[in-house]
């Protein structure tokens, strides 16, 4: 039986973005792993669907030179005892550390994906250069193999490691974000009427969610009715994080409704008027956006890869210069001016996810990544 390993930094993520792909390839009848810092809830949900657990201890943010050598060594050993064909990394830490582990282990199929470039490619401190450089190097190394394909989810991604000779065009694959379900993912019978504005995402300052407070109170100063609904859990231990402190003060201030993690998300979209994400962040696509769009809304974004992915200016949305919260108030204000507009654009919105960015397209193109390297090996041999 045909062997496939993924390995990831966070099981939360890997469930809501991740495994239609997995379980897509249990359907194959693919023996399929997951290494990750385990956690109870997500370990039984997973088992329960014929997906291996292997316990990788992994910190998201630790930089500490043992404990990082470490958490290569135990992940080549994960692989050396597990003997996958082919292993799937996601996430930025797993990407570097899974391809020397591989390398280790002697695997050679691997998959890279680059879910956006993060704030190390945007920022331009001199902390961040170091970082930068670093970061260039362990993508050089990572993505070196005759057998490795790099998945991106954005052009300007995948141009940034071409360009500077990381990664061959050649074992690049382009593949528009996670995908989402449109029967899941539908619009109310009609675009709710309210003034109602909604970012979700992690509650992160480089999501711009400050902005768009800021932009909000600059339409309310101005006699433009908004209100603000933020949804999104506060990502501990990330130095980025807005504090808990900051989100319950806006919130019991009046500058925003902060919700925490939304169990419903489609019927939250439904309720709203105006999907926002101010980001900088260095997105691949930004998830939420997606099922936004999906759910019939307009979008007001950033200028920036990955966000303008999913938004055409004008058509489906709004795109805003980064870090200019007047920009961002006076496009918010535009559409709340016109409802009209709203509803088309989120129309249109919806239309350009079925056409571009559905579920299924999304896992078609990840089985033909795993086709194309494992060959026979495939079930049903190669396409």
């Amino acid at each position: 039986m045909i062997r496939i390993l993924l390995a990831i930094n966070d099981l939360p993520f890997l469930i809501s973005h991740r495994l239609p792909i997995l379980d897509a390839l249990v359907a194959q009848g693919v023996q399929v792993g997951v290494a990750a810092p385990t956690a109870l809830p997500e370990a039984a949900f997973l088992r329960a669907r014929r997906i291996t657990l292997l316990h990788w201890p992994l910190t998201r943010s630790g930089l500490h030179p043992l404990v990082e050598s470490s958490s290569i060594i135990r992940l080549a050993g994960i692989y050396t005892a597990w003997r996958p064909h082919l292993v799937h990394h996601v996430t930025p830490k797993p990407v570097l550390y899974g391809s020397i582990a591989a390398r280790i282990a002697s695997i050679r199929r691997v998959v890279n994906a680059i879910s956006g470039l993060g704030t190390v490619f945007s920022s331009h401190n001199q902390k961040s250069g170091l970082l930068q450089s670093t970061a260039l190097l362990g993508h050089r190394m990572a993505h070196a193999g005759e057998h490795t394909r790099v998945i991106f989810q954005n052009p300007d991604d995948r141009a940034a490691l071409v360009d500077r000779g990381l990664v061959r065009s050649s074992q690049t694959r382009l593949i528009p974000g996670s995908g989402v379900d449109p029967v899941t993912w539908a619009p109310a019978n009609s675009l709710h009427t309210g003034p109602d504005i909604s970012v979700a995402c992690r509650m992160l300052t480089d999501k711009g969610v400050g902005d768009a407070v800021e932009a909000v109170n600059i339409l309310r100063h101005s006699g433009t009715p908004a209100t603000l609904r933020l949804a999104g859990d506060v990502d501990v231990g990330n130095p980025r994080a807005i504090s808990i402190t900051t989100l319950r003060n806006w919130h019991e201030k009046g500058h925003a409704t902060w919700l925490g993690k939304v169990a419903d998300m489609p019927s939250h979209w439904r309720q709203t008027r105006i999907a926002c994400l101010p980001s900088y962040y260095g997105e691949g696509i930004p998830k939420a956006l997606i099922e936004a769009a999906s759910c019939g809304l307009p979008i007001v974004t950033c200028d920036v890869p990955g966000c303008r992915e999913i938004v055409r200016h004008g058509d489906n949305g709004l795109l805003v210069p980064p870090r200019d919260p007047v920009a961002l108030a006076a496009a918010l204000k535009f559409l709340l001016d016109d409802y009209g507009l709203c509803s088309r654009m989120g129309q249109r919105g919806r239309e350009r996810v079925i056409a571009e960015f559905s579920l299924d397209y999304v896992v078609r193109q990840h089985m033909k990544i795993y086709c194309e390297l494992l060959g026979d090996l495939w079930p049903g041999g190669p396409a």
